[in-house]
C-alpha cells in the first residue's frame, strides 16, 4: 500500500521517497521469490526413501551463486554502457548557467532554448 499512497499523494511524490519505496519494493519482490522457490526445494514433492543425503536438502552450489552475482554484475554494466550513449535526462530540461557576476555576487540562470530573441530569459 505504500508505493500506492505516495503515488497518489502528491505532496509525496519526491524523487527521494519514490526512489526509496522502489528499492523498497525489489527487497520485498526478492523476500518473496525466496520464500516462494526454497522452501519449495527444500521440501521434495515425491517421499525419498532411496536417495543420497545430499539430494534430500536444497543449498545453492558456487556455481549457482557465481551466475546469479554475473547476472546481477551483467545489468549493472549494460545499464552503465547504455546510460553512457543514450540520454536519461531530456535535453529539454537541461539550463545553462552563465559565469559568475562580480558585480552582484550570484549566478544568472539562463534558459537553453530561447524561443524569442528579443525577450530576455
Amino acid at each position: 500500500m505504500v508505493p500506492i499512497i505516495v503515488i497518489a499523494i502528491r505532496k509525496l511524490r519526491r524523487p527521494n521517497l519514490i526512489a526509496a519505496v522502489a528499492f523498497m519494493m525489489v527487497i520485498a519482490l526478492w523476500v518473496k521469490r525466496y520464500l516462494i522457490i526454497v522452501p519449495t526445494l527444500e521440501s521434495p514433492a515425491l517421499p525419498m526413501q532411496d536417495t543420497r543425503a545430499a539430494y534430500v536438502k536444497y543449498s545453492a552450489t558456487w556455481p549457482e551463486w557465481a551466475l546469479t552475482f554475473a547476472g546481477i554484475a551483467t545489468f549493472l554494466l549494460f545499464f552503465t554502457l547504455i546510460s553512457r550513449f543514450v540520454t536519461v535526462v531530456p535535453v529539454s530540461g537541461l539550463e545553462e548557467e552563465a559565469p559568475y557576476h562580480k558585480h552582484n555576487h550570484s549566478y544568472r540562470v539562463h534558459s537553453v532554448v530561447n524561443k524569442d530573441e528579443n525577450q530576455p530569459a
